[in-house]
C-alpha cells in the first residue's frame, strides 16, 4: 500500500523528496493521508467516486471557491497562508489524478500547526467555530452560486430523504425494519417538515447562496495554540444551498458533549452556553449579509439538519450500511439515535435558542 501511495503522490507537483506517508483523520467518506517531503507537507486524498459521481466537477468547485477566498483575503491585506486550502495540481496541471483502478486522487498543501475537534469542549471553541464558518460564508456571499456544479443532487432535501427512508422500509433488504420501529415512527411523525425550507428557497423567501453543506465541527482547522479558527476544509459538498442548513449542522455537531456514536442517550445534551457562543461567533461575521428571514430560521435549521442526518443514518442502516463507514452492525443505528435525541432537545428549547439568536444580532 505504501508503494502505491508513493507512486500516486509522485504524480503531483510536490516540492522535495517523499520521506513518509501516514493515515490522517477519520472521515466517513474519503481516504486521507499525510505526505511529508524533506521540504513540505501535503494532504493526499482518494475521492470516493461512489459518493461523488463526478470528482472533476467537485475539484472545479473547490478551485473556484478557494480562489475567490484568496482574492478576498488579498483585498483585506491578509496573508493567504493557512487560511485557505491550496490545491496542488498534478504534473500534467490537472486538478486530480485517475489511477489505473479508476480511483480519483487530489492533493492539498498541508495546513500546519492546527488541530480539529470532534466535540466542542468549551465556549472559545464554539465561538471560533461559528466565526470561522461565518467568515467562510461572508467571503463567498458575493460569488454567484450558479457557477458551481451540484456535486450531490438534493443533498439537503428532507423530502428526498423521506422518500429514501420509505423505500428502504418497503424493501427491508437486510430484515432490520422490525428492530427499529421506534426510530421509524419518530422520523415519520415529523414528515410535515419535509418541504418548508425547500419551498422558501424556490419561492425566493430565502436566498440561494454558496454554502459548505457539511459544517461539522471537525471540518474547521483551529490554531493549535490559540484555538482560533484558521481554515475550513472538506469542501466536496460546497455548492448552491442555504445558510440555514450550514448553521444547522454547526448546531448539530457542537451542542452536545457526546459523539455521533454515543450509545448512552442520557449523555446527549443541549448546552445552552455553547449555543450562545456559537451563535455569537457566527453572527459576528455573518450578520452583515444575512437577511432577517435567514436569521429567524437559524435555529429551525438545526432541527431540520439533525433530523435529516438521523434519517440518513437510519436509512443506511436499513440498506446494509452501504454509504457510511461502520465498525459494527448497529453503528449507523447508534448514530441515528443520537441525532433523534438531539432533535427532541432542540424542539424543547427552540424558543430559548431563538431568543439568543435575536440578542446576538
Amino acid at each position: 500500500m505504501l508503494d502505491k501511495l508513493t507512486a500516486i503522490a509522485q504524480n503531483f507537483a510536490l516540492q522535495g523528496k517523499i520521506v513518509s506517508i501516514s493515515p490522517l483523520g477519520a472521515g466517513h467518506i474519503n481516504d486521507t493521508f499525510l505526505v511529508k517531503t524533506d521540504l513540505q507537507a501535503y494532504v493526499i486524498q482518494r475521492i470516493n467516486h461512489q459518493v461523488f459521481k463526478n470528482p472533476v466537477k467537485v475539484m472545479e468547485n473547490i478551485q473556484l471557491i478557494c480562489q475567490h477566498q484568496m482574492n478576498k483575503l488579498k483585498k483585506e491585506n491578509q496573508a493567504i497562508d493557512r487560511k485557505v486550502l491550496q490545491v496542488i495540481l498534478t504534473n500534467q496541471s490537472k486538478l486530480c489524478l485517475v489511477d489505473i483502478n479508476g480511483n480519483f486522487w487530489r492533493t492539498y498543501l498541508y495546513v500546519p500547526d492546527t488541530v480539529t475537534f470532534n466535540i466542542v469542549e468549551n465556549k472559545l471553541q464554539a465561538f471560533q467555530a461559528g466565526k470561522g464558518f461565518g467568515r467562510f460564508q461572508r467571503y463567498l456571499s458575493d460569488l454567484n452560486p450558479q457557477l458551481l456544479h451540484e456535486t450531490i443532487p438534493r443533498f439537503h432535501s428532507l423530502a428526498w430523504r423521506y422518500e429514501q427512508l420509505e423505500e428502504a422500509i418497503h424493501q427491508d433488504t437486510c430484515q432490520r425494519v422490525s428492530k427499529v420501529s421506534t426510530e421509524v415512527n419518530f422520523a415519520l411523525s415529523r414528515k410535515n417538515l419535509a418541504t418548508q425550507l425547500t419551498t422558501y428557497l424556490s419561492d425566493g423567501t430565502l436566498p440561494v447562496r454558496v454554502t459548505h453543506n457539511d459544517t461539522k465541527i471537525n471540518n474547521i482547522l483551529m490554531d493549535s495554540k490559540t484555538q482560533e479558527a484558521v481554515c475550513i476544509v472538506d469542501l466536496d459538498t460546497v455548492m448552491a444551498g442555504s445558510v440555514i442548513y450550514d448553521f444547522g449542522d454547526l448546531m448539530r455537531t457542537s451542542l452536545s458533549l457526546s459523539s455521533e456514536e454515543e450509545k448512552d442517550l442520557s449523555k446527549v445534551q443541549l448546552r445552552i452556553p455553547i449555543f450562545k457562543a456559537l451563535a455569537g461567533g457566527y453572527l459576528s461575521e455573518a450578520k452583515s449579509f444575512l437577511t432577517e428571514k435567514e436569521k429567524a430560521l437559524l435555529v429551525f435549521g438545526g432541527k431540520i439538519i439533525t433530523l435529516i442526518m438521523g434519517i440518513r443514518f437510519l436509512t443506511d442502516y436499513l440498506c446494509g450500511d452501504i454509504y457510511y463507514k461502520t465498525k459494527y452492525e448497529a453503528h449507523n443505528l447508534d448514530r441515528c439515535r443520537t441525532q433523534f435525541q438531539l432533535v427532541t432537545l432542540i424542539e424543547h428549547h427552540q424558543k430559548e435558542l431563538e431568543e439568543i439568536v435575536l440578542k446576538s444580532h
